[in-house]
């Protein structure tokens, strides 16, 4: 079974969602916008380990919370986005268009494309 928590991020309330297998308590972060602290937080809370990062795409309230979920945990997580996105990411979503400077985390390494089956557990 898998588990789902959602949390509102940032200036702009954007939904982030925490999902973890029951079993084994390994998470994946679903467009950690903003907050990253709080976060890892709720992850701790519910004894979970997040070993990834699925980025619907790569708009700077969907990765702003990337670099600091990242950043406090060891390994890094794994990230995935679709490649066409990947351009987008590397302006840092977008951020700087609209006056702010945003670190996107960790690089992409895995292509989020139809089809692919993300696993947790």
């Amino acid at each position: 079974m898998l588990s789902i928590v959602t949390l509102t991020l940032g200036p702009i309330e954007t939904n982030g969602y925490l999902v973890a297998d029951d079993e084994t308590g390994d998470a994946a972060v679903i467009d950690p916008g903003w907050d990253g602290h709080l976060i890892l937080a709720e992850a701790e809370k519910l004894a979970w380990r997040i070993e990834h990062i699925w980025l619907t795409h790569a708009h700077f309230d969907h990765l702003g919370g990337s670099a600091a979920v990242a950043d406090a945990l060891k390994p890094s997580p794994q990230v995935a986005l679709h490649p066409e996105d990947y351009q987008l990411w590397k302006m840092k979503g977008g951020a700087p268009l609209f006056g702010m400077d945003i670190d996107p985390g960790p690089e992409p390494t895995i292509d989020l494309l139809p089809g692919l089956i993300l696993r947790l557990g």
